[in-house]
């Protein structure tokens, strides 16, 4: 059964991901991830998965980790029909309809009780059976397409197996970390956050503006300074910095509710970053936060 997880997940790391201006749809991957889950919670029963069972939670899902707000909707038919130009994914289709790469089929067809979608027999039984192979496939997914500070949220809301292998755990670029740090004089960026623990830097990370799973580079012009909390808050797209003033953007959809949230995040709307010692943050990478990561009203 190894050969038949390589085997995945080599197809999966070949998933054609649609990309509009530099930014990946995560679509597909979110699919992947909601039928593990569902995988993992008994939840499929036979090697038959119908849009109407997958569509609301799918759409949920796009909405909050698949990117910008989009007008038209979440549109949680594109992974389930485009996903068919994987290997291990067969849609079927009622009698007379034909397949097409080309426009979306309507949400009428998808929806019909004769369309599905039938899993490669030997990964439909593999996700079926085994727990530690939905962990190692969660865990690749996961690792592939989202920053660190938004796998965990993704893993805790599809309750997801997690992988936890013994003998090798990835490490943070140490080396780029501290230059970042360096460059911000060890404070958070935004709110100037500085601490030690144990005679350590504490609470503070070195994170990439434009993440590293899109091919950000480990270099001083792609890093800020950021305590735990803004970190977070810029990776979800709630805050971000203009690339000509380095002032603070707060997302119009932010809304604190009391006057601690208001004070974390909204009452740095406007505000310069704290200053930098040597290297500027690059503007592209800026740009690429804004355009992609920053959620702006529809």
């Amino acid at each position: 059964m190894k050969a038949i997880l390589d085997e995945f997940l080599i197809q999966i790391d070949l998933i054609n991901v649609n990309i509009n201006g530099g930014k990946p749809a995560l679509k597909k991957p979110l699919c992947l991830l909601l039928l593990i889950s569902k995988f993992e919670h008994q939840l499929i029963k036979e090697n038959k998965i119908r849009f109407t069972d997958i569509e609301k939670e799918l759409g949920e899902l796009i909405i909050t980790f698949g990117g910008r707000p989009n007008k038209s909707g979440p549109k949680a038919n594109q992974p389930f029909q485009y996903m068919n130009s994987s290997k291990f994914w067969k849609l079927i289709l009622p009698s007379g309809v034909e397949m097409t790469h080309k426009r979306d089929l309507s949400i009428k067809i998808l929806r019909d009780q004769e369309t599905f979608v039938q899993l490669d027999g030997e990964i439909f039984e593999m996700l079926k059976t085994s727990k530690e192979f939905r962990a190692i496939a969660a865990d690749f997914i996961v690792k592939k397409w989202w920053p660190e500070t938004i796998q965990e949220e993704i893993i805790s809301t599809l309750s997801l197996p997690i992988y936890m292998p013994f003998s090798f755990k990835p490490q943070r670029n140490k080396e780029f970390a501290e230059i970042v740090l360096s460059n911000f004089r060890y404070r958070c960026a935004i709110c100037g956050f500085n601490a030690t623990f144990n005679k350590h830097h504490f609470g503070l990370d070195g994170a990439h503006i434009k993440w590293f799973s899109q091919n950000g580079p480990d270099h001083i012009k792609n890093g800020l300074a950021l305590c735990k909390i803004h970190h977070w808050a810029f990776d979800k797209g709630a805050m971000s910095i203009s690339p000509d003033k380095f002032t603070i953007e707060v997302s119009p959809l932010f809304i604190g509710r009391d006057s601690k949230s208001i004070e974390i995040i909204e009452s740095f709307n406007g505000r310069e970053i704290f200053p930098f010692k040597e290297e500027t943050p690059d503007e592209k990478y800026l740009k690429w936060h804004q355009d992609f990561i920053f959620l702006q009203q529809n």
